[in-house]
């Protein structure tokens, strides 16, 4: 199989971590403040997946950086652009909380919340035993990636690929009623 034939995440595996160092230095604070590096490095290799006829096979690496640049970019001028200040932000978020906030939830919102707990429940029991563990360990327990790779005895690139695809499905599951 030609390197231009290999499934996108053999390809990307090897370069996560050091995409991840690269999105942490040249991130801005104004795009720091609205997004996390995670985040970011997924929008990126969602990019490569929605872009993927466009790599030819060769220079994989430096394409993906490319697109990082590209991504980071886009990302910096549209938190920076006017329209986008982040006090205007804050006094609609303060005055939407203000006008919307109920002292307590209505009877109805309790059960419709109760519902959606009971319908994430099942899905989050549909997943697979991996997909769980990592899911708890990551975003209950707040582990860092070297220690559920260690605990689960995996890579910490292959802990990303298997977080990503557990939150991915946990989604898919949860939004079919």
């Amino acid at each position: 199989m030609a390197a231009g034939e290999l499934p996108l995440d053999t390809l990307l595996a090897p370069h996560l971590e050091d995409l991840r160092r690269f999105v942490q230095r040249r991130t801005t604070p104004a795009v720091r403040a609205r997004e996390s590096c995670s985040d970011l490095v997924q929008s990126i290799c969602r990019e490569l997946l929605d872009r993927k006829g466009r790599y030819r096979g060769t220079g994989f690496r430096a394409w993906l950086f490319a697109t990082a640049r590209r991504k980071l970019i886009d990302r910096r001028r549209h938190h920076t652009a006017d329209c986008r200040s982040t006090n205007a932000e804050r006094q609609l978020e303060a005055e939407l909380a203000e006008r919307y906030a109920a002292p307590t939830p209505s009877p109805q919102r309790s059960a419709e919340a109760r519902e959606r707990l009971e319908h994430v429940h099942k899905a989050f029991s549909a997943l697979p035993a991996d997909y769980r563990e990592i899911l708890v360990l990551a975003r209950i327990h707040r582990r860092s990636a070297s220690e559920i790779a260690q605990a689960m005895g995996r890579s910490v690139n292959a802990i990303h690929t298997l977080l990503c695809r557990a939150q991915a499905r946990l989604v898919v599951l949860a939004g079919e009623e």
